[in-house]
């Protein structure tokens, strides 16, 4: 089986995925691992290894050491992975940097700004969307993430990427509502948190069978300190850290999303490409690309704004869609803004909505 899983990283990008569930297995891990284990790397095996892509084939390796069945093996990994990847050809230089890099793009992935109780204006007197004003008041710390999610991460946890254009520093796309759900109780099974997302029964949502039922059933358990989505309130609130200028506001709508985020008069939707994540500044509390980039997914269901001071509010109980906020790569100046809200299905996916992980902060 370990022969085989050789033979389908040798043939092609086309043919990872399916490389490594064949690796997955029992008895390619304990190949794997005995090969890893080896001071001197079996030179039959070098020989298999060679013609594989080196993008590819550390890509592989990455998810296989990341993703480690067993503890055995991830010690094994811990103690050999640099020495191991000499095999491949690459010098110790080469291999420090590719292992750096990789690393450091999953950290990022997983950093995340504390936002302070705060009492804040929610909405705007523009669309009426976003009508009416209202105060909103946030009674208790959390954490957003620094950037959205990106395509590293989620291929880690999900196992697969649904992205067009691929890239481990881009933000995830093409994910709907209720996969971005599991995603974040994988995510918090993986760091030992409790799931935030549960069915009726109080069981963890792990998967997406029935997923349609799923979507209108889902318990949010806003005590549980796992990974979850934000609450649009929680989202506006960390997006409105903007620096508030003299500007008219729509000078100030359009400067905002061309300093702080890639939308449609950036060059970007001219090049037909995601933007890379973190290549523009972050807002006053440190958060990347909140405005543009992706249209970011947040818990709460989609309806008209209520009048009057909300406690930490969750959104409407009833409704079909679910709102995503500040606008995407191939959005308009309008529309890529700290207050602009929409509404999508939770089974409808696209190529520029993403999502952004929150989670209870407990100081």
């Amino acid at each position: 089986m370990f022969d085989k899983a050789v033979e389908l990283l040798c043939s092609g990008e086309e043919n990872v995925q399916m490389a490594l569930q064949l690796i997955e297995s029992l008895e390619a891990w304990t190949g794997l691992a005995t090969f890893f284990s080896c001071e001197k790397p079996d030179l039959r095996i070098d020989e298999r290894f060679k013609d594989i892509p080196q993008d590819i084939l550390a890509r592989s390796l990455y998810d296989l050491i990341t993703t480690a069945p067993t503890e055995e093996w991830k010690q094994i990994c811990a103690t050999h992975q640099p020495e191991s990847l000499l095999f491949l050809g690459y010098s110790r230089s080469t291999v420090a940097t590719e292992s750096s890099h990789m690393k450091n793009l999953l950290l990022r992935s997983l950093d995340m700004i504390v936002c302070s109780p705060n009492q804040f204006t929610m909405g705007s007197d523009g669309h009426p969307r976003e009508r009416p004003k209202h105060q909103v008041i946030l009674s208790k710390p959390y954490l957003i993430g620094m950037q959205p999610v990106s395509q590293m991460l989620w291929r880690l946890i999900m196992k697969q990427n649904p992205s067009i254009f691929k890239g481990d520093g881009l933000p995830v796309v093409n994910v709907c509502w209720l996969e971005t759900i599991v995603f974040c109780n994988r995510l918090s099974t993986l760091f030992k948190n409790e799931a935030v997302y549960k069915h009726q029964d109080g069981t963890i949502i792990l998967d997406l069978e029935q997923h349609e039922k799923v979507a209108d059933t889902v318990i949010f358990d806003r005590d549980a300190d796992g990974y979850r989505l934000p609450t649009e309130a929680e989202w506006e609130n960390a997006a409105k850290a903007i620096e508030k200028t003299d500007m008219t506001e729509e000078t100030q709508v359009k400067n905002h999303a061309l300093s702080l985020g890639w939308f449609g008069d950036n060059h970007f939707l001219n090049q037909r490409q995601l933007p890379p994540l973190r290549q523009l500044p972050p807002n006053q509390w440190n958060a990347f690309d909140m405005i543009g980039t992706v249209f970011e997914l947040c818990w709460d269901k989609f309806d008209s704004y209520p009048e009057g001071i909300m406690t930490d509010p969750t959104g409407p109980t009833v409704g079909t869609k679910r709102v995503k906020r500040g606008g995407a790569w191939g959005s308009s100046p309008r529309t890529a803004t700290k207050t602009s809200r929409l509404g999508v299905s939770p089974t409808n996916s696209g190529s520029m909505l993403g999502l952004r992980i929150c989670k209870n902060h407990q100081p």
